[in-house]
Parts: C-alpha cells; structure tokens; sequence
C-alpha cells in the first residue's frame, strides 16, 4: 500500500470507535483491592512497590507497574472517574496495535501483511475486557513484550547493542506487569529460529545463544523470588490441571480469539451439554455471529486451499511460527481450565492474526473477497462487543459498583462517625441462582470498595448477626 501511515491512523480510528464506550466504565472487582493497595503517601512509600522482598498485593503477585504504579497515577489524576485509567489504556492499546504493524512486517516484509495483521488485531472483540477491566493488567504485559521483542529483532538485524539494552529493559518492565512475561525468551528463541530458517538475517547461532544468556538470567532470578519468595496463586479457580483438558481449554481460546462470545463457555458443558435458555435469550446477537463466522470461514477456506496449493516447504516454517505464538503464548494460563478469560487473548491473538493474514494475502485472491472477509471479522467483533456490554461480569459489576457509590455517597458521603450497613436479601431472592448479597460483596470486592472511598464504613453482606447496621437492599443494584 502506498500509504501505510494513513491507514494505520484510520485503523486507530475504528478501533477506538468500537471500543470507546469503555472510556466511561466504573471501577468493579479487583480494581477496589488494588485501589486500596496503591495508596501512598510518601516517595518511600510509592518506592517500596518495587520491593522484591515484598509481594505488597498479599495474593502471590508482583505486578508494581500494572497495578500499583497505574492506579496511584490515576488516584492522582482522579480517584472520583476512572476516564483517565481508560485513556491510558487506549493509548497503549494504539501503542500494540502499531507494534503488531511493526512485528508483522519485520517478520514478513510484506506491508499488506502487516496492516491486514494490525487491523484485525486492532478491532478483535477480545479487547473488549482488556480496555474495560482496568484490573487486567494484559496491555501492559502485551505492549512492553511486543517492544522487547521488536527491539530484539531491531538489535538481530542491526547488530546495534543499543537495541539489545532496550529490549532486556522493556523484558524487565514486562516481568513487573504480569507473570506471564516468562513467555518472551521463547518466543524470542521461536522468531529468531523462523528468521534464521527463512533467511532474513545473518546473526550467527553462537551470538544469539551469547545474547539470550542475559535473558534467561533474567528469567531464572525473576522465577526464584516467585515461586520462593511470592509462591503460587490461590483461589477456587487457581487449580492447575495437566490432563487431556489442555485441549479443551485451548479450543476455547482459539474460538474466541475468532470473535465468538465469551459467554458461551458458561452455557456449553461437557459433552456438548446446551443450556439453551440464555442462548435462545440472546440469539439474535449469537446467530449475527455464527452466520456471519460461517460465511467467513467459507471464504477463508478457499483462500487456505488456494494457500496450500501454492505452498512451498519455505512456508512451512511460517505455519509454525504463528501457532507456536499462539500456543507458546497462553502457556502461562494453559492449564488452568477453571480460569479460562477472553482478556488472556491479548499477546496469543498475534500469532492468530499474523496467520490469518499470511494465508489470505499470499493465497491471491480477489481484493474484494479480502474486502469481504475483512468486513466480515469486523461484523462479528462489533456485534460481540455490543452483547459483551449486556453479559459481561465486567460492565455489569461496573454499573452495580456505580449504583452503589451513588447511593452510599447520597446517605452517608457527609457522615463522618464510624457506620456499619448490612447488604441483605429477601425470601424471594433465594430463587435466584446467585444471591445478590454475594453478587454485590464480590462486586465492591468485600470492604475494599468502602476503604478507598468510604472508610467511616464497615460493611456486611448477608449475615444477620451484626448488632443495629443500616440495612440495604442487595438486589436494588442488580437491575433485575
């Protein structure tokens, strides 16, 4: 294309058209509890976040520039609106869709590749919980591992040790956003090995195994304080499961990573096991979706016979970069089938991408079928985005916190004696499947929701032992 630039702006703008409503989502879930930790004080304070000694959030993490470093400069900003968090988000989320351009045409050399690539990448529905959850710390992680792997390959191709210096710093700031970082020396090792096979460059096997010491010393002292000093995730859902399940749990991955809802896990049981009732509720969304998935994997196939026609064995190694991304990837949460999230797609989605894209630009067909399969994935991820805004945990938690603020804020915002309140339910909130009670502790994460903007307050939700609270209706904030 003759101007790159211009279409990546208009990439941009669409993305941000899709996904702009997240600019006005409240705080819901974790982002109280990690409120609650990133208040400071002090300059020793906002320094002992680095504190390697000290996993400040209490539950196995060491993520200082995700969550504490991100939401103290928005408590600076604003502790009120969270627009400023959400813009911060975005302008990452330009900085990785511009980064996926870049890795896609390092490794391709082919500019329509890349802004294939970056467009479907850049309006993919599974950043729709990336830009609303301000607690999921997958844009960091992504965006400062895209750029220690470009800078790497900067660094192959110019032999520029400026490049290399860059590239183990952003490794570092990745490592301090998310523990799924341990993933970017193998996928380092898994680019320089297509680069080498394809003959893109000429660095030597003995530098680059002298060039990955460095990193993987990185990796080892960063994996010894974690499982040493942080040790593992707990919870209900933190259960690792090395079975046949990998399999299951990928499947899911790869579906919504082709814009299908993230909801369905929750209605599709094993053994194919329907719960039709919320599927029929929302089919209008579901089967927008499935048909227009249909005619674009019928369109794909074609280009994918057309792909394989033509194939050489110099395409082979290609075929296994992009899965070996996307597998390589999600390792990290792989073998956890019982905390399977769409957000987790953020960095496993290039490798689905970059193959898409490979296959239909190299299969030569017709611009207007490209046209049309473009169009396609565009239909399916807007239409996802919208019932993702009606389902989702996230949007939803989000309204309810917001509901709940309003309403404590208009009661007791001026009261400064201490005040216990007591989020109760009826009889006729037992034929519900979930107690709005627990809904709404989960929601404002227990009593971090009331530390952070309301500390006078202590409160309780369903019991019926605490002496005189104000009582509050649950279900009131539910919208149902």
């Amino acid at each position: 294309m003759k101007k790159p630039k211009l279409t990546l702006f208009l990439i941009f703008l669409l993305s941000f058209v899709i996904f702009y409503p997240s600019l006005f989502n409240f705080y819901t879930n974790d982002d109280f509890f990690h409120l609650k930790i990133s208040e400071v004080s002090s300059l020793g304070g906002f320094l002992n976040f680095f504190n390697i000694f000290n996993a400040s959030q209490g539950n196995a993490s060491y993520r200082p520039i995700s969550t504490q470093v991100f939401f103290f400069i928005g408590q600076f900003i604003s502790k009120i609106n969270p627009i400023w968090m959400h813009i911060i988000l975005f302008i990452l989320f330009f900085g990785i869709i511009y980064l996926v351009y870049i890795l896609t045409k390092q490794i391709t050399k082919n500019v329509k590749i890349s802004l294939l690539s970056a467009f479907l990448y850049a309006v993919s529905s599974t950043h729709f919980s990336q830009l609303n959850f301000l607690s999921s710390q997958e844009i960091w992680l992504t965006f400062f591992a895209l750029s220690s792997i470009v800078l790497f390959i900067k660094f192959l191709e110019k032999k520029k040790y400026s490049f290399y210096i860059l590239s183990l710093l952003t490794f570092f700031l990745s490592l301090l956003s998310k523990e799924s970082a341990v993933v970017i020396p193998f996928l380092i090792i898994l680019v320089y090995s297509y680069l080498k096979l394809a003959k893109r460059i000429d660095f030597s096997i003995n530098k680059f195994f002298k060039s990955s010491v460095i990193l993987f010393l990185i990796l080892f002292f960063y994996l010894y304080f974690h499982f040493f000093k942080y040790g593992l995730q707990g919870g209900e859902s933190y259960i690792w499961d090395f079975s046949f399940r990998i399999f299951n749990t990928l499947f899911w991955y790869l579906i919504w990573s082709l814009n299908f809802p993230e909801m369905l896990v929750d209605f599709i049981g094993p053994g194919l096991n329907v719960n039709l009732g919320p599927l029929i509720y929302w089919k209008n969304y579901l089967l927008t979706i499935i048909i227009t998935n249909i005619i674009f994997g019928i369109i794909f196939l074609f280009s994918l016979i057309n792909f394989l026609k033509k194939i050489g064995k110099k395409e082979i190694p290609f075929i296994l970069f992009g899965v070996g991304w996307f597998i390589a990837s999600l390792l990290p949460v792989l073998f956890l089938p019982w905390h399977k999230f769409v957000y987790y797609l953020a960095l496993p989605l290039v490798g689905i991408t970059l193959l898409i894209s490979y296959i239909a630009i190299k299969s030569r067909i017709k611009t207007r079928f490209l046209v049309i399969l473009g169009f396609l994935w565009l239909i399916a991820s807007v239409v996802n985005v919208s019932l993702s805004s009606k389902t989702s945990w996230i949007t939803q938690g989000a309204i309810t916190a917001n509901k709940v603020n309003i309403y404590i804020n208009s009661k007791y915002g001026q009261i400064k004696d201490k005040k216990t309140v007591l989020f109760y339910d009826t009889v006729k909130d037992k034929d519900l499947p979930w107690s709005p009670s627990e809904v709404v502790k989960t929601t404002l994460s227990d009593n971090n929701f009331f530390q952070v903007f309301f500390p006078q307050i202590t409160a309780y939700y369903g019991e019926t032992d605490v002496k005189n609270p104000d009582k509050i209706y649950s279900r009131q904030f539910l919208g149902y």
